[in-house]
């Protein structure tokens, strides 16, 4: 009797032993089909992230003026901002304009404007509307008087919605609000290419976000981007690896594991 009860754990026990490497080797195999997988699709997508991650161009002009007294600071190293102020209000406010040379642009892809916050001297978290511009600064500058300006930019900036409002984080850093279609419009109708006006939405009187202007010596300045943040992609996709492989080691543990007799 018990050389037969000892006979049937040892079967047993060989039983159970098989079924766990057959476990094993299905998981093995599975995860290695994983990791093939996440690994293929992190180099097609790495791949096209840094194919298509580029900057276009860079601001050709760029400046910001206290709309009250004309002040035009187009050497300034950063574009400082406020928000506008009812009519028959005096102009104590920045507004920023920005230009770009897009003739050697193409109207295929995507194009992003990108901007960065200078955070040691703006006031963040802020909000800045992004206008097209429907006339000449040059004209701007030479209106000789506050209400004169001020009825420029009602004209000229204020007069049609925004094309987007860029919420700017305290963290800094880049950021995108693409514009694909006004730039795509200066490419097909290089005449209307009178840039674009920034200015503040929101916060409190005399709060002033920064930007940095082309005059940055680290080169921050506005640009046009084909993709926003052009890492994000390469990033996802080491995350999927680093998902199958750790999958693949806890499947290969719990296989592992000696089954009681």
């Amino acid at each position: 009797m018990d050389s037969a009860n000892g006979v049937r754990k040892v079967l047993n026990s060989s039983m159970k032993g098989n079924l766990a490497m057959r476990f094993l080797e299905t998981a093995t195999t599975m995860g290695r089909s994983m990791v093939r997988w996440a690994s293929g699709a992190a180099v097609v997508l790495a791949l096209a992230a840094s194919s298509r991650a580029e900057v276009l161009t860079t601001a050709t002009y760029d400046t910001d003026s206290y709309v009250y007294f004309g002040l035009n600071a187009a050497r300034a190293t950063e574009i400082t901002l406020g928000a506008p102020l009812p009519p028959g209000v005096d102009p104590h406010y920045n507004v920023g304009f920005v230009k770009f040379d897009v003739s050697e642009l193409s109207l295929s892809g995507a194009k992003y404007l990108e901007l960065e916050p200078n955070t040691a001297t703006a006031v963040l978290p802020s909000a800045v509307a992004i206008a097209r511009l429907y006339g000449n600064t040059d004209d701007y500058f030479a209106a000789g008087s506050a209400p004169g300006r001020t009825a420029w930019l009602a004209a000229n900036a204020y007069g049609q919605p925004p094309l987007a409002t860029m919420s700017i984080s305290a963290s800094g850093g880049k950021h995108y609000a693409d514009i694909t279609p006004l730039v795509n419009h200066w490419i097909a109708s290089p005449a209307d290419n009178y840039g674009i006006a920034l200015w503040r939405v929101g916060g409190n009187d005399f709060d002033s976000p920064e930007l940095f202007s082309m005059n940055d010596p680290l080169g921050r300045g506005p640009a046009i981007n084909s993709v926003p943040e052009p890492g994000t992609v390469a990033l996802a996709s080491m995350a999927a690896v680093g998902l199958a492989v750790t999958c693949l080691r806890r499947r290969a543990a719990r296989a592992a594991r000696p089954s009681a007799a």
